[in-house]
């Protein structure tokens, strides 16, 4: 049987690591941040432990049998996180930093802390310094675009229009704060320089679009 104070360690190792790379995703202003990550990674540990615990002290039984109804969980949570908006795709890398807190989770909760806190430090050193790497090696411009609509037909028409401008939408958020009119967060790359200007006034011509100003991030 799992001594309670191993219990304690282990599902307090497994939020501090969830917690580690949600604050990263919530930082850059993902849904799926800190509360999200640290309880899938507890829950995650919660069962493994649950798994060790019950099958070891019953034999005969396989451990691994609730990890692989985890695992299979995780993916149905991920796909909530993965967006589709016109030519892109978007949440993937948050849908895959959810995946690998349930690996991790299930790492702690079986007793595999080394491999657990290296896997937590690569996962953040792949979201946090190998983007920056990645933004200034094949990012010319960086854009966050705001924009102020009643309607989800505009968000189709500005979708459109990037693809079309060859701008990628690196990412984006929806905001209804009185519950009628959306604020939308796009997060724009592109590999050639970005006219701001001309930009603005197409976006700003297009039907149901109330406002729109930007943020240049380089």
């Amino acid at each position: 049987m799992v001594q309670y104070w191993e219990i304690i360690t282990r599902l307090g190792i497994a939020a501090l690591a969830g917690g580690i790379i949600g604050f990263e995703r919530e930082r850059k202003g993902h849904d799926a941040g800190i509360r999200t990550h640290m309880l899938l990674t507890m829950g995650a540990a919660l069962i493994m432990l649950i798994s060790v615990d019950g099958f070891t002290s019953q034999p005969p039984g396989d451990p691994a049998r609730l990890a692989a109804q985890v695992v299979s969980g995780i993916g149905f949570l991920c796909g909530g996180a993965i967006l589709r908006t016109g030519g892109s795709i978007h949440g993937l890398t948050t849908a895959a930093s959810l995946w690998v807190c349930g690996g991790i989770g299930l790492a702690i909760g079986v007793g595999y802390y080394f491999g657990a806190i290296f896997m937590t430090a690569l996962v953040v050193i792949t979201l946090a310094l190998l983007a920056l790497v990645q933004d200034k090696l094949f990012t010319k411009q960086q854009l966050v675009l705001y924009v102020h609509t009643k309607t989800p037909k505009a968000l189709k028409q500005i979708a459109k229009f990037l693809e079309e401008e060859g701008i990628d939408v690196a990412d984006m958020g929806i905001e209804m704060p009185d519950g009628s009119e959306r604020i939308v967060t796009y997060y724009l790359r592109s590999d050639h320089t970005i006219n701001r200007n001309e930009l603005m006034s197409a976006i700003s011509d297009l039907e149901d679009i109330r406002n729109i100003s930007w943020q240049d991030l380089q």
